[in-house]
């Protein structure tokens, strides 16, 4: 590629898309998330369930392992309270991963439709309808991909970043060529530390 070269995709971002872009930035993943909320509900939800309905909780046909593991591991060692923190702490993780994304989309939709991304040897520009923004190579902070998107976050905290989905490329080829270009461009502009 030449100094002059720039490459330029355009696209229109979709609630799945967004949902994507703020996976990657938070934490825990919406996949350990998932898995925190199941493994905690598991863990003590017949337990709760028995007192909140008043039964005895040895009136149930549970293994003796679960009986154990509860009484004497999960509720004699103070764990229910930790358990209950993790499935609460998960579930609104991931339910503010959706609202988020489609608040997002429902607030910003000229930020969402018909973006125009070119990236050259300077910068990164990224234009919409009614705003254009350019972002110099050294102020980006990582260029990454998921399975969806081509990611260039530009701030840390709050992260923040533009994420651009592969299905805008032609090709997956051209998406790599895209992808390998931005990487290329922000490693060659990281300040020496």
């Amino acid at each position: 590629m030449t100094e002059t070269e720039e490459l330029t995709v355009t696209y229109s971002l979709t609630i799945s898309d967004l949902i994507s872009l703020k996976s990657h930035f938070s934490w825990p993943k919406p996949a350990w998330a998932c898995l925190l909320c199941i493994g905690s509900f598991i863990a003590i939800g017949p337990y709760f369930f028995c007192l909140f309905f008043r039964i005895p909780f040895a009136s149930l046909s549970l293994p003796k392992f679960y009986y154990d593991f509860v009484i004497n591991f999960v509720v004699g060692k103070g764990i229910d309270f930790i358990a209950v923190f993790f499935l609460y702490f998960s579930f609104f993780q991931l339910i503010l991963l959706y609202i988020g994304a489609w608040q997002q989309f429902r607030n910003n939709p000229t930020l969402c439709k018909d973006v125009t991304a070119t990236i050259s040897h300077e910068s990164l520009i990224s234009t919409t309808k009614t705003a254009e923004s350019k972002i110099s190579w050294a102020s980006v902070v990582e260029v990454t991909e998921n399975k969806k998107l081509i990611i260039i976050q530009i701030t840390k905290l709050p992260p923040m970043g533009l994420g651009i989905p592969k299905r805008a490329f032609a090709t997956s080829e051209q998406a790599e060529n895209f992808y390998q270009f931005a990487l290329k461009m922000w490693k060659m502009h990281i300040p020496s530390a």
